[in-house]
């Protein structure tokens, strides 16, 4: 792993990380750390030497960049041949933060392998969209353009600033996806190897966790919750874009050009934080529980939205990109209407990729679930009276998640039992990471055993048509992958589960 470092002109620069391929020198990273026309290309190796590098080739739909190096006997990364499945170890290595400069050394983190799916172009720094590797080890600013590797050292993908608004998490375009369409490497130019670096270690192995995550997978459905008004999904726009839209740029002072960078990515940042409080427009998770099609979630997924309509449109407020944060954040309560955001359909999309149309039947507010009905049958189900079991502090748990890959149909976050009683009993607490794609998700231990079901990934409420100050986001006290979620404890919910299919909602407890 190295530290990357090159500019474009004298007020654009960029770092981040690369991975060595080659003993020759052959380098892999982003884009969005070696853009193109970038210059005075810095490698930074271990120890702080550091040799300059020239582009090979470069990538925009991949969003990868091929630099080399003038050297002989470096070490270097062999690539992975196939997609590791989720719940294998994965480990990150990166620039984060700059520390290749400070120290001469590269962060390490260790996860697994959370999910594979589809990503979309944001409209952001990075443009990648297409098959993504998910990882749960530690993504940072500047781990951009490193690498995620499996247990016997080989390269599976370089770690992109692209993200799943469902999920949130930190995610790499495969090497597979480079080594079929990046012409160096589908041509054989770049001596590469395949040998693992530890030929004993096992790249296919997985944490405990997987083997329950598989063998519950079959049970999760995509729970489409159709509202009133659609998600919000707010502007963003790459700076190269965002220049073109000022005039004379290229003739402005240089102090006034970098306070214009300055104020762009403060603007950036804070509608990326923003959209953490919007729900996303892909199906969350649900669990089947019955054969006839009984489907438990987390109320969260169909609680009403917090919206701020203009009393001149009856809408949400349509957001342009703008630079200067008091515009966007600029709020006139007397022009406002705020009212919920009424739920008008919903629609689950079972194992088998067929969709139906559901109804709430019954709610169970203090526990945070809510039972939902589709007409099936002979629908595989989970058996919650069976597999249920008490949490007990310190014990490994996976929260599994639905995603619409027909290859891979589940996500994977790893943790532990850290809090087994929260509010009065109802709830457990975990570091696993909680994002909307997982909530309401089964929480599981490694013997297969359930625990509960995840709760929101965000407290206290999701907006839209108004964006937030940073002081009014204090106001948020948990966002998606905190690493503190709430798990409704299924020993809880066993004795009121009858009332629920008989549609008694449950309010309050004595």
């Amino acid at each position: 792993t190295v530290g990357i470092y090159c500019e474009r002109d004298e007020y654009q620069s960029y770092y981040g990380t690369g991975a060595v391929i080659s003993a020759d020198g052959h380098i892999l990273t982003s884009t969005t750390v070696v853009p193109e026309g970038a210059k005075n290309i810095q490698v930074v190796f271990d120890g702080l030497k550091t040799r300059a590098a020239q582009i090979v080739e470069l990538s925009v739909p991949l969003e990868t960049t091929l630099i080399k190096v003038e050297a002989e006997g470096l070490p270097f990364f062999p690539l992975a041949t196939k997609l590791p499945a989720v719940g294998v170890r994965a480990y990150t290595f990166g620039n984060a933060h700059n520390v290749f400069r400070i120290n001469g050394r590269a962060t390490f983190s260790m996860g697994v392998v959370s999910g594979q799916y589809e990503i979309q172009d944001q409209g952001g720094e990075s443009l990648y969209a297409g098959l993504a590797l998910e990882t749960s080890a530690a993504v940072n600013p500047g781990s951009d353009g490193g690498p995620i590797v499996n247990q016997a050292g080989q390269l599976c993908a370089i770690l992109s600033l692209n993200f799943s608004p469902l999920r949130w998490q930190g995610v790499g375009v495969p090497i597979t996806e480079l080594t079929a369409k990046l012409e160096s490497l589908k041509s054989g130019k770049v001596a590469t190897s395949t040998t693992p670096l530890w030929p004993d270690a096992n790249a296919d192995e997985a944490d405990p966790l997987a083997g329950a995550a598989r063998e519950t997978q079959r049970f999760l459905v995509g729970v489409q919750v159709n509202r009133k008004f659609a998600p919000e999904i707010l502007p963003r726009m790459p700076w190269d874009r965002f220049i073109k839209t000022l005039p004379d740029f290229d003739k402005k002072p240089l102090p006034e050009r970098a306070r214009l960078q300055e104020e762009y990515f403060n603007a950036a940042r804070l509608l990326e934080v923003n959209q953490l409080l919007r729900r996303p427009p892909q199906p969350v998770t649900g669990v089947v529980i019955s054969a006839d099609g009984y489907i438990l979630s987390s109320l969260f997924n169909v609680g009403e939205d917090m919206v701020f309509k203009e009393k001149s449109t009856g809408q949400p407020k349509k957001f342009e990109f703008k630079t200067t944060i008091n515009e966007l954040t600029k709020f006139n309560q007397s022009e406002s209407l705020r009212e919920a955001n009424p739920i008008e359909k919903i629609v689950v999309t079972l194992g088998d990729g067929s969709q139906k149309e559901a109804r709430v039947v019954a709610r169970h507010t203090p526990l945070g679930l809510v039972l939902l009905k589709v007409e099936a049958e002979g629908l595989a189900y989970l058996d919650v009276q069976a597999a249920a079991a008490e949490p007990q502090l310190g014990v490994p748990v996976g929260l599994i998640g639905f995603v619409g890959n027909p290859a891979s149909s589940h996500t994977l976050n790893t943790g532990i039992v850290s809090v087994p009683n929260r509010n009065r009993g109802l709830q457990f607490q975990t570091d696993a990471l909680l994002n909307y794609g997982n909530s309401g998700g089964p929480v599981l231990t490694a013997d297969g055993k359930l625990l509960g079901f995840a709760g929101p990934p965000i407290e206290p409420r999701t907006i839209m048509g108004r964006v937030l100050s940073l002081e009014d986001l204090n106001n948020w006290p948990m966002a998606p992958n905190s690493g503190v979620a709430m798990v409704a404890r299924v020993d809880r919910l066993i004795g009121s589960l009858n009332d629920l299919k008989a549609g008694k909602s449950i309010e309050q407890l004595p």
